[in-house]
C-alpha cells in the first residue's frame, strides 16, 4: 500500500513538475507575445501618424495643381485674345500695305 501511495505520490509530483515548466513556458511565451504587442501597436500608432500627414500633403498638393491649372488656363484664354488681336493687326496691316501699294502704282502709272 505504502509502495502504491509513493508511487502516486512521485506521479502527481512529476505531473506537477511538468504543469509547472509548461506554465513558465506559456509565461515566458505571453511575456514575448505581449511585448510583440505592444512593438506592432507602436508601428501602427506611427504609420497612422504618417498617413494623416501623407494625406494633408496629398490635399495640399491637390490644391495646388487646381491652382495651376486654372491659372494655366486664364493664361491660355489671355493668349488666345493676343492672338486674335495680333491676328486683326496684321489682317489691318496687309489691308494698309494693299492700299498703300494700289496709291503707289496709281502715282507711278
Amino acid at each position: 500500500m505504502r509502495l502504491k501511495f509513493e508511487s502516486k505520490l512521485n506521479s502527481m509530483h512529476s505531473m506537477h513538475r511538468e504543469l509547472e515548466i509548461k506554465y513558465k513556458r506559456l509565461q515566458s511565451d505571453l511575456g514575448t507575445a505581449e511585448a510583440l504587442i505592444e512593438r506592432h501597436e507602436g508601428t501602427i500608432k506611427d504609420q497612422g501618424l504618417q498617413i494623416i500627414h501623407l494625406k494633408t500633403v496629398c490635399e495640399e498638393q491637390e490644391s495646388r495643381i487646381k491652382m495651376l491649372i486654372e491659372r494655366r488656363e486664364a493664361l491660355e484664354r489671355e493668349i488666345q485674345l493676343k492672338a486674335k488681336v495680333v491676328s486683326e493687326g496684321e489682317y489691318k496691316l496687309r489691308l494698309m500695305q494693299d492700299e498703300l501699294d494700289l496709291k503707289v502704282y496709281a502715282l507711278n502709272d
